[in-house]
């Protein structure tokens, strides 16, 4: 699976299912499961999508540098 650009993701998916077209280019539906997110992607007549869980918008990272 190719990695998404999460920062392109609006923050009100965070912690969600996205479903995305099946070319990747554009997020057809969300849900708080994926089962949830599915159903709306076949509502809206997407066939065959693809599913991502997008990461909580109150992550932290830590990094450090030499």
């Amino acid at each position: 699976m190719e990695q998404q650009d999460y920062i392109n993701i609006p923050r009100d998916f965070a912690g969600k299912w996205i479903a995305w077209s099946h070319d990747r280019r554009r997020i057809v539906a969300c849900g708080a499961t994926l089962p949830e997110a599915r159903n709306a992607a076949l509502a809206v007549g997407e066939s065959d999508p693809v599913f991502d869980k997008v990461p909580r918008t109150n992550a932290w990272f830590v990094g450090a540098g030499l």
